[in-house]
């Protein structure tokens, strides 16, 4: 997994772009921008990079989840 980069938005705040959308963090540098830098790329790699994370579980197409499974379920079991 390519790990998305914590930078500094032009307003002075941190940021993280995850599959196209950008996550304010807080102050750049702040401990709490960083708290929260961590947790979202924790939480998109439990994910398993799905393209259904961040989204609005109303606007989650089937095939954001149904893709992810297959290669989940190829990779544990084999086929």
């Amino acid at each position: 997994m390519r790990v998305p980069s914590y930078r500094r938005h032009s307003s002075g705040q941190a940021r993280v772009t995850i599959i196209g959308k950008d996550h304010l963090l807080g102050k750049y540098g702040s401990p709490e921008s960083k708290a929260a830098y961590g947790r979202l790329i924790t939480e998109y790699g439990a994910s398993g990079q799905s393209a259904a994370f961040g989204k609005n579980p109303g606007s989650v197409r089937m095939c954001d989840v149904r893709l992810p499974y297959l290669k989940f379920a190829k990779d544990c079991y084999g086929g």
